[in-house]
């Protein structure tokens, strides 16, 4: 059995790059090829494996030591990473939340002033017609009275249902429902 004492960081390693374990196996070879040459046994070392790193206590605890050291690292920089990505994700979406509220407030504040003009406009025609703005307004009561499937019981001479009574008439006769048959 041949005892060869290398450095720790040589055979175990995070690191790739200094991990070791193929050189220390060639110079293993090399050796034991030397040594049975010289003593003529007359076996040709052809190949050599580590099939168990035995560490001193002390070295194995230093070991995992700065294993963990490296892990907890490792493990920090990740949150570190994630957590300035999820601060650039949060920056980046509250500026398109400005960008499309802005739009949006802008695009309301132009309906707004559009909805506007045209209440002027018909502000203006119901003022030159007064009978005929109230006319309109009643027919907008009846459309959402009659919108749903409703039974009313309702005294026709009071408005809005007041169109309903014929000004010629006596106002206790409806015009519609009237049992003489005419209309």
């Amino acid at each position: 059995m041949l005892v060869v004492n290398w450095m720790s960081t040589r055979l175990v390693s995070v690191d790739p790059d200094k991990l070791k374990l193929e050189e220390i196996e060639g110079l293993m070879r090399q050796q034991m090829r030397e040594a049975s040459e010289a003593n003529r046994y007359g076996v040709r070392v052809e190949a050599v494996g580590i099939r168990r790193n035995v560490l001193q206590k002390d070295v194995a605890t230093q070991v995992e030591n700065r294993m963990k050291e490296t892990r907890t690292t490792l493990a920090q920089q990740a949150r570190s990473e994630g957590a300035s990505a999820a601060t650039n994700i949060r920056s980046r979406a509250d500026s398109a939340k400005q960008r499309i509220l802005a739009f949006a407030n802008r695009r309301a504040d132009a309906i707004r002033a559009e909805g506007e003009a045209a209440a002027v406009e018909q502000y203006k025609v119901f003022q030159q017609n007064e009978e005929f703005a109230i006319f309109l307004r009643k027919l907008d009561e009846y459309k959402k009275a009659f919108s749903k499937n409703t039974t009313f019981f309702f005294d026709a001479r009071k408005g809005p249902f007041d169109l309903f009574v014929s000004p010629n008439l006596p106002s206790s006769r409806p015009v519609l429902g009237d049992s003489s048959g005419s209309n």
